[in-house]
């Protein structure tokens, strides 16, 4: 079960393959602090909320 503090990234393979892809574009240097990927739901991972990954700053 997953509690109020978890966050749960349930997909298939490619929707595995999909998300990670997107945290591999993020992480590159010339991405700039505060870029975004929005993963909406039920398309690339299964869920009843969309989800945003968002690039920090090191």
């Amino acid at each position: 079960m997953v509690g109020c503090q978890d966050v749960l990234i349930r997909a298939n393979r490619a929707g595995l393959v999909s998300v990670a892809r997107h945290l591999l574009a993020l992480a590159q240097d010339e991405v700039p602090v505060d870029s975004h990927v929005h993963l909406p739901a039920g398309q690339e991972i299964e869920s009843d909320i969309d989800v945003v990954i968002e690039r920090a700053a090191d």
